[in-house]
Order: structure tokens, then C-alpha cells, then sequence
């Protein structure tokens, strides 16, 4: 609830429209709307309580999805790690994932936020077979 870690942190982030509406239309429906209220709150307008909501939404949704935890190891920041991981995967644009996640070192983004999916390996693994085959195919005809 206080200031973001660094500068670069405080620029404005880009949804897609259908999200700003979804949100828009959940906050105008909690009865909290002005510009400092929160758009998930609690019925009185307080801040959801992050234990609550890691133990009854985040945890059973990381179950289902076969994602392993240990309790208290795993909030609601594992969000940046799959976001940074997906757009990675998707896009092969790292640059990009930094500028999403607003952080100021790459290395940061490629080291800690970036994981590597078992299909990334596998599709690279085969990239290199196919073209060290092309390659032999190549001098086998030039020979």
C-alpha cells in the first residue's frame, strides 16, 4: 500500500479493453467507486485480507492446475512469474517482457521471471536436429 520499489515501477500499465470494462463494471457494482477505493474489497470497503485469498482462491486454483506449493511459499506474486513466462514463450521478446513487468535490469527478467517451458526445450532441441540435418543433406549433396 505504499510507493512502488523503483521509478520505473510508477509508469502505467496497458489492459486490454475488455479487462478495463470487466473491472469498471465490478467496481461500479461493490458501491466503491470513487478513485482511491479498491476494486476487490471486502463489504465494508477495506482491503481483502491476502491470507484469505491465497489459502481460498489462489492455492485451490494451483491445486487444480497441478502447480506444486508449499504453504506460505507461493502468493499471489507467482502471477509475475507465469505472465513473464507466458509473454516469453508466446512472443520470444525479452526486452518486452521487462518493459510489461516494469523492471529496470533485464537480467532481472531473464534470470528470475523468465522460466522455460519443457515445449520451449523440446521445440529447440528439434530446431537443432532439423537444421543439423539440412546441414548434412546439404554436404552430402555437395560431395
Amino acid at each position: 500500500m505504499g510507493p512502488p520499489k523503483t521509478r520505473k515501477s510508477r509508469a502505467k500499465i496497458q489492459l486490454a479493453q475488455e479487462l478495463v470494462e470487466a473491472l469498471a463494471d465490478h467496481q461500479e457494482a461493490s458501491g466503491f467507486n470513487s478513485p482511491e477505493d479498491f476494486i476487490f474489497c471486502r463489504p465494508d470497503g477495506a482491503p481483502l485480507d491476502p491470507d484469505h485469498l491465497r489459502r481460498e482462491v489462489l492455492y485451490p486454483a494451483m491445486d487444480r492446475a497441478g502447480i506444486k506449493r508449499a504453504d506460505r511459499t507461493h502468493g499471489f506474486h507467482i502471477l509475475r512469474h507465469t505472465a513473464a513466462s507466458l509473454l516469453h514463450e508466446r512472443t520470444h521478446d525479452l526486452k518486452g517482457v521487462q518493459e510489461f513487468l516494469r523492471q529496470s535490469q533485464i537480467g532481472t527478467t531473464a534470470d528470475i521471471y523468465v522460466h522455460q517451458s519443457p515445449t520451449v526445450v523440446r521445440k529447440a532441441s528439434e530446431l537443432l536436429a532439423s537444421e543439423l540435418d539440412r546441414v548434412v543433406v546439404e554436404s552430402e549433396l555437395v560431395n
